[in-house]
């Protein structure tokens, strides 16, 4: 994530899935692990789209807005 954060890849994306699990259970690790590292600002938060439904936001520095997807393969 840090490299888009920065610029570092301006456009593009960063795929990721759940193989087992929950959807809300991961992003509260996610998010467990973004308090940890003192980045509060940055935990995900959820989203509503009539497309892609539910998906994730994360505020970053410079105004920059991440979302996230998460693709859920446990069926």
């Amino acid at each position: 994530m840090d490299r888009f954060v920065t610029g570092k890849y301006p456009f593009g994306i960063m795929l990721g899935y759940l193989l087992e699990g929950q959807i809300s259970a991961t992003v509260k690790g996610i998010n467990t692990l973004i308090i940890k590292d003192k980045r509060e600002t940055e935990i995900l938060h959820l989203e509503h789209h009539d497309i892609v439904n539910p998906f994730y936001e994360s505020y970053h520095s410079e105004n920059r807005i991440l979302k996230h997807i998460i693709l859920d393969f446990t069926l």
